[in-house]
């Protein structure tokens, strides 16, 4: 019998993926606050997520905080800005998005930071107390 999610879904045009990517996802805890940088270089501090748990580099992954449906969705693309490759983070609520793009530096620097082991990820947009709960899935 077909798998579900890679005959059935793509058979009634439902976007079934043709090949199987990896998919992970699972909970964690805001550390607390932590210096990032925005693309163009500017520091700021806020919380931030870290996950060490994949056995794949994430070309998406998507946050959310508890029930209200606010969400930061991340592309690890090939964009870069200023010469550095960013980590584009769009929050969507019922009144207004937010975007903006964190620079994404090597592993060894402890800021942001997205490799094929895991990611760690600033959440800007969320005024939460350290070991306030979000959800993360992370997509191939």
């Amino acid at each position: 019998m077909p798998l579900l999610d890679t005959y059935s879904l793509n058979n009634y045009g439902l976007d079934g993926s043709e090949s199987r990517k990896k998919f992970s996802s699972g909970y964690v805890y805001n550390l607390g606050d932590k210096n990032f940088l925005y693309s163009d270089g500017t520091i700021f501090t806020c919380g931030y997520i870290n996950v060490n748990s994949l056995d794949f580099l994430p070309s998406q992954i998507i946050i959310t905080f508890g029930d209200d449906e606010d969400y930061l969705l991340g592309y690890n693309s090939k964009r870069i800005s200023n010469a550095y490759p960013v980590y584009n983070g769009l929050r969507l609520t019922n009144t207004c998005p937010t975007w903006d793009s964190f620079r994404v530096e090597s592993k060894s620097v402890n800021r942001a930071y997205i490799t094929n082991e895991g990611f760690q990820l600033p959440i800007p947009y969320f005024k939460t107390t350290p070991n306030s709960q979000f959800f993360w899935r992370a997509y191939e």
